[in-house]
């Protein structure tokens, strides 16, 4: 039989579901969350760009953060045998949730750390969310992100990721004559074929978090009846390993585009970064890490896995901003994340709250142990 407070725990993660909120329309979910985090007794507002912020306590500051957006695709919500369904079940409204009620936990025991709950936007975009949040707000001493660890995992990396836009523009030409001027759109082509064989080099398929990875997600052309294609450009994305920096992936984006005008007269070829981000990395002696790892073994008796995941996340955003001890930690299987089969086992849920409240008190006694 559930305690009230996993009742409240399961009802909470429901209505969030329920609320559909892809990237661009979190608003919804923003109201709700910013009513219930006041009612948990947090001084909680909306800021300038949508992000939930609650507050409690006094002390140093640690951050809880997780992002309120989902990719699109509703899906029904159901609590089936124990698993609740629906998109964001486990990305990342499960993770969220769980930080939100332990949060509480925390915070009604005489905490000594002033405990700040973020619930940003557009995680699934750019990260404009906590963009905006790592600006605005002052410098935490720790932080704590939710993303779905399957409740014994601890995420201390992430790759990079870059988007970018392959753009060509050649002279108008009669189609019927492609001897005699440059296809744009072909340019584009040639130019993406020549990063996936650069890619290709630099992957690892036994460990995909250190490849070079590669997608085409868009070609663009306007089309003139009769016209040969004289402006396009394709959007790619690469996911960055550690030893990618930026610049570096810039670069390499850059000399695909040369070696695919060499000997064409008359065409221009230039790279447009939209979005890039460095990998994120945490050591294991990180405190933010060492706290989650204690958590882990007195509540659930289990090892910690520490894991380095392949895609990106808000994290790689705030590490950039602030050096702080950061980890990443969350129920659900990051396997589902995205898919049309998002389901969240309310066992492991309710047990990444213990997890959650018991890593706030294990970094509170380490970081008042390493100051005497």
């Amino acid at each position: 039989m559930m305690s009230g407070v996993e009742e409240y725990a399961v009802s909470l993660l429901k209505s969030m579901v329920e609320i559909y909120s892809p990237t661009g329309s979190e608003g919804e979910l923003a109201s709700f969350l910013r009513g219930e985090l006041a009612k948990l007794g947090f001084d909680a507002h909306v800021d300038a760009v949508g992000n939930v912020v609650a507050t409690a306590g006094e002390g140093p500051t640690v951050l809880v953060c997780g992002h309120m957006d989902t990719v699109e695709g509703i899906l029904p919500v159901k609590l089936v045998d124990g698993r609740l369904y629906g998109r964001g079940a486990v990305d990342a409204k499960g993770p969220l949730a769980s930080m939100i009620v332990a949060s509480k936990l925390y915070a009604s025991a005489r905490p000594r750390f002033k405990v700040v709950v973020a619930c940003v936007v557009d995680e699934e975009g750019c990260s404009r969310g906590v963009k905006h949040l790592t600006s605005t707000l002052e410098e935490p001493s720790y932080a704590f992100f939710g993303e779905p660890s399957n409740t014994v995992g601890i995420t201390v990396g992430y790759r990079g990721s870059l988007s970018a836009r392959l753009c060509f523009e050649s002279r108008k030409g009669h189609v019927a004559s492609p001897q005699l001027f440059a296809n744009a759109l072909e340019l584009a082509v040639e130019a993406w074929l020549k990063v996936k064989e650069e890619a290709s080099k630099l992957a690892r398929p036994e460990a995909r978090f250190h490849s070079l990875d590669a997608s085409l997600l868009e070609l663009q052309s306007p089309r003139s009846p009769g016209v040969t294609p004289f402006k396009s450009s394709a959007l790619i994305n690469l996911r960055l390993p550690p030893s990618i920096r930026c610049p570096d992936a810039s670069a390499l984006l850059q000399r695909c585009v040369e070696a695919s005008l060499k000997g064409r007269e008359g065409v221009k070829g230039w790279v447009e970064v939209e979005d890039c981000v460095e990998a994120f990395g945490e050591p294991s002696t990180s405190p933010a890490v060492r706290a989650l790892q204690r958590a882990i073994i007195k509540e659930l008796g289990r090892k910690p896995l520490l894991l380095r995941k392949t895609g990106t996340s808000d994290v790689n955003v705030a590490k950039r901003r602030w050096p702080i001890p950061m980890a990443v930690y969350g129920p659900g299987d990051p396997r589902l994340d995205h898919t049309d089969e998002e389901s969240l086992p309310i066992e492991g849920y309710l047990s990444s709250i213990n997890v959650f409240a018991e890593a706030l008190r294990q970094l509170e006694a380490l970081h008042y142990a390493q100051r005497g």
